[in-house]
């Protein structure tokens, strides 16, 4: 049995990223906690705190905050404390680990989402180039059809082939706008964007004739196959403290219901 702090020390190792400033600590319970059991999960939601509790997690990993703040500053409200309440009685120690798979080469965040599309290609630091040439709208139905995404959106110029494409998982910050609006990139594999900003430039840009396009995924759609991934990986270097992941759920609610 191993110690709470050296799940974060052995995910670190893997990711052999040298970090001196991170959002990647301990956000909950003991550093010291006897640890048989690590659950994983894209956001420790109340629904997968509770699931991961009764599984019998003496950790859990997380790769987005905990407390809806980036660097986890704790803002006293109803929500935040009943939140905290929560973690409290189940003992659990919660890590998050979100600069380091990002660090990592290959981007270990990239790697699952990519495995788990079963898009065909060779991932070039924040580049995938696809074996062969698909339409924004091909590459975004296969990633709906494999990643159980209920709708991606796509801006731009839907069904001009392209090969090479951009990978801005999650929230990149103004990394897509520079990519599409300072470089020959033709197509952004994204999480969420400004719609005014790079929306309103793909927009334009494909109505004045350029092979320019965004496929939209939603933050956790473009980045919950890496921590299944994160999970697998787990398992491989350290099998003797099994892990399982769980799964954080859709954030929106659609019309058409749930079938």
């Amino acid at each position: 049995m191993m110690k709470a702090i050296e799940v974060l020390e052995r995910l670190n190792a893997y990711s052999a990223a040298v970090l001196t400033q991170t959002v990647d600590t301990r956000k909950a319970g003991s550093d010291e906690k006897e640890t048989s059991r690590v659950a994983f999960c894209f956001t420790a939601t109340a629904d997968v705190i509770k699931a991961a509790s009764e599984w019998g997690a003496d950790v859990l990993v997380t790769h987005e905050p905990t407390y809806h703040d980036h660097f986890d500053n704790f803002h006293d409200n109803a929500v935040a404390a009943a939140k905290r309440e929560l973690l409290e009685s189940t003992g659990m120690t919660v890590y998050r680990w979100h600069d380091h798979p990002h660090a990592a080469i290959p981007d270990v965040i990239h790697a699952g989402f990519l495995e788990a599309s079963g898009l065909n290609g060779t991932l070039d630091g924040r580049y995938f180039i696809l074996d062969g040439e698909m339409t924004a709208r091909e590459i975004a139905k296969q990633i709906e059809q494999n990643c159980g995404i209920k709708h991606a959106r796509i801006i731009g110029a839907a069904d001009k082939p392209t090969k090479r494409v951009a990978m801005c998982l999650g929230a990149c910050g103004d990394m897509v706008f520079d990519l599409l609006r300072n470089t020959d990139c033709e197509t952004v594999i994204a999480g969420e964007i400004c719609e005014w900003r790079e929306g309103c430039f793909v927009r334009d840009a494909a109505q004045l004739g350029f092979n320019k396009s965004v496929i939209l995924l939603g933050h956790c759609g473009s980045e919950r196959d890496g921590m299944k991934y994160l999970t697998d990986i787990w398992n491989t270097i350290c099998p003797e403290v099994p892990g399982k992941y769980f799964e954080t759920g859709e954030l929106y609610t659609y019309t058409e219901g749930d079938e």
